[in-house]
This record gives C-alpha cells, structure tokens and sequence, in this order.
C-alpha cells in the first residue's frame, strides 16, 4: 500500500513515490487524499468498501476499468441489492 490516509502516514508517503508517477503528482494526489473530509466533500458521506471499489475502479465513461474488475462490480451490487431488500442479511 503507497498511501495510508491521515497522521503520521502522509510524510512517509510524501517519501515513497510509487513507480510511474512524478513526485509531483504523487505530493498532490497526497495532499487530496490527506483531507479528512475529501470523501465526504466527493460523495456526501463516508463510502463504506464496496462503494469506495467501486468509485475508484470506474472510468468517467461509467465503465469498469478491466473486466475482472468489472465482474466484481457487478457481483458487489448485486449482493448489495439483495441486502437491501432484505432478500441477503449479513451478520
């Protein structure tokens, strides 16, 4: 994991710039995903796991970014679905 949100975390992060990506960039990206608030500010609340996938593995375009990934998008929604309609409890 190149990023752990909040405290400490960021300095070490600031110093571990992953592979292809200009520290530049990476410092930015950071300094975003250091505010307490930016998932709130992005989304209206704190994603729980499966919207957090689903919101960073979707491409503008409303696609999936590889099919794997795009199979367990729908795999997470339709269990989802079934929670909420009560048809799935989780425990």
């Amino acid at each position: 994991m190149w990023f752990k949100p909040y405290g400490e975390a960021t300095e070490e992060a600031r110093a571990n710039v992953p592979p292809k990506l200009e520290k530049d960039d990476w410092n930015c990206l950071v300094d975003l995903w250091s505010k307490q608030d930016y998932m709130n500010e992005k989304i209206g609340h704190s994603p729980n796991r499966i919207v957090l996938f689903d919101i960073t593995r979707v491409q503008a375009n409303g696609q999936a970014v590889n099919e794997p990934t795009h199979n367990a998008l729908v795999a997470s929604r339709n269990l989802t679905t079934q929670v909420n309609e009560g048809a799935l409890q989780i425990s």
